[in-house]
């Protein structure tokens, strides 16, 4: 199945090294690294449908009496309710996508910039930083979120200003700014911490409440001791502040050592009438120290269909301490640029609002902002819908051996990326899987998969119970004209992928042979169920009332 947005989904594959190290360094901000893991494994009955390209199928979807596996009724699909969560293009995005644009036509010299400190930063630029997330709660205290912190990996970020690497308005927000103007990081990895630093401690412990934990690891701001305190026990953080600190990468209060182990009033629930929590087995192995000033810091915000639920839509801050930077020359937003770089004439810009050339332009990338939202709007109603046609749907059995087809399908896509890209950055096909499918660490991968093949099938089982049901079928005039504009995206995309052009040497005969080929790659199934779902969802979509 398909809409004219997505003819043929495809799982992302790294285009080089540098882009896959990217996806392993941050891959809490990457948006590419986000869709991966939506696209991934079956998302939606697009992609159910995708899959199933030249397999000997265990039922006809079209002549099986799907009633034995599920009933729908007509009010179901015929009216509902769909809450769309996608914010509408503001300001911000216009900006994103000029620095973009800027970005990618900056100037590179024959001899690549050196690193250097205190460089004011603008669009091009690299800047070699440590970062630090949080969002707000309701009581204004910071909260800080999994994932948003590279205090402890090996070295920096190198994050390219206007690459679009991180979510919206990081890379914005940091143009402009300079580090000799703000608080500036340390990372120590021996001597002693002082009071206020931020501490990695390796520690085990026992509770009040009767539970243990070790060899744990955990970063701790020793520059807020309240905080500290309500989260470890009252008297965590002075033990830690206290005198010239602990020494970084010595291991004290240790378990054969019971007088220097460390006992904290406890904030945990306990039966006892004096609970604490003792901590033993202790070791700092870095310390990150922050000056006294001002901190760097800067807004964000996470697209709606982030990985993370909670943070989706979310407002977030990073403090950010630029370490170092290469500064790279980037051409101004004028006249010149638009017509000698991007190449783009004053009559191809003729249809949009504005006085100047830059303003037309302007409007014209606003125009595309607002078309995507427009895509991104169609595509969650149409998410919407699946997930309410397959809530409300009656199941009563699935077909096992389609589920099991849809299952062997996706494990064979997960090794093969693996094998031909991944393989690499991951010591295993289980390390990749998980980040592919956007699981935590420890979890079951294949059941994930498993679940997701069953949701496949019943989507596929609920979209050909509605066509067959409402005859939502094309006549054969409507059918070709479909088939031909879904074959011709489709051919594209191989043109596209192949750098085939009109300029290319022996171009007809390329192009008759990519002919042959994409239609030689699928069968008859697939293409019937690409056009059929394109001529379907856009009846069925316009049932949905947007709320």
């Amino acid at each position: 199945m398909s809409n004219k947005n997505n003819t043929k989904p495809a799982k992302q594959q790294p285009k080089n090294g540098e882009e896959k190290k990217k996806l392993d360094a941050t891959g809490i901000f990457l948006i590419v690294f986000a869709s991966i893991a939506l696209v991934g494994i079956l998302a939606s009955v697009i992609v159910a449908i995708a899959l199933n390209v030249n397999k000997n199928k265990s039922i006809d979807y079209m002549k099986t009496n799907l009633s034995k596996y599920v009933t729908i009724s007509a009010d179901v699909y015929s009216s509902y309710d769909v809450k769309i969560e996608v914010p509408e293009v503001n300001e911000k995005d216009l900006n994103n996508a000029i620095i973009k644009v800027l970005c990618k036509n900056k100037i590179v010299p024959d001899d690549k910039p050196i690193n250097r400190p205190n460089v004011t930063l603008s669009v091009g630029d690299v800047a070699n930083i440590y970062y630090r997330g949080y969002t707000l709660g309701e009581d204004g205290e910071k909260e800080y979120f999994d994932g948003g912190c590279n205090f402890t990996d090996s070295t920096y970020y190198s994050l390219e200003i206007g690459s679009g690497s991180f979510i919206s308005g990081f890379e914005y927000n940091l143009i402009g700014k300079n580090q000799k103007d703000y608080a500036t990081f340390t990372k120590l990895t021996s001597g002693n911490t002082a009071s206020g630093d931020i501490i990695k401690l390796t520690y085990s412990s026992y509770h009040a409440d009767g539970t243990a934990r070790m060899a744990q690891t955990a970063i701790i701001d020793l520059s807020d001791p309240e905080a500290v305190d309500e989260e470890w026990g009252k008297g965590f953080a002075e033990y830690f502040n206290k005198h010239a600190g602990k020494p970084i990468g010595v291991k004290f209060g240790t378990d054969a050592d019971s007088e220097n182990k460390l006992r904290v009033e406890s904030t945990r629930e306990s039966d006892d009438v004096n609970p604490t929590d003792v901590y033993f087995d202790m070791t700092i192995s870095e310390a990150y120290r922050i000056s006294e000033g001002e901190r760097l810091v800067v807004e964000t915000y996470f697209p709606y269909d982030y990985n993370e639920e909670s943070l989706r839509n979310k407002t977030a801050y990073f403090e950010v301490y630029i370490k170092t930077a290469q500064d790279y020359e980037t051409p101004e937003l004028d006249d010149k640029f638009i017509t000698e770089t991007l190449k783009l004439k004053a009559e191809d810009l003729a249809s949009f609002e504005g006085e100047t050339l830059v303003e037309k332009y302007k409007n014209s990338l606003m125009a595309d902002l607002k078309e995507e939202y427009d895509a991104k709007v169609r595509s969650a109603v149409e998410l919407a819908l699946w997930d309410h046609v397959i809530a409300n749907a009656n199941y009563k059995k699935l077909p096992e051996s389609e589920v099991e087809e849809q299952y062997n399908s996706e494990i064979a896509e997960i090794n093969s990326l693996y094998v031909s890209g991944y393989s690499s950055y991951y010591s295993s096909v289980d390390y990749f899987a998980l980040a592919y499918l956007g699981l935590e660490s420890g979890s079951d991968w294949k059941k994930a998969v498993r679940d997701n093949a069953e949701t496949a099938i019943k989507q596929k089982l609920a979209f050909y119970y509605i066509i067959r049901e409402e005859n939502l079928i094309p006549e054969d005039e409507e059918y070709d004209a479909i088939y031909e504009e879904i074959f011709d995206e489709h051919l594209q995309t191989y043109l596209d992928y192949y750098k085939i052009t009109e300029d290319s040497e022996d171009y007809e005969t390329k192009l008759e042979d990519a002919k042959n080929t994409v239609k030689g790659q699928f069968d008859d199934d697939y293409w019937f169920e690409l056009v059929v779902y394109d001529y379907a969802i856009e009846k069925l979509i316009a049932n949905a009332n947007k709320i």
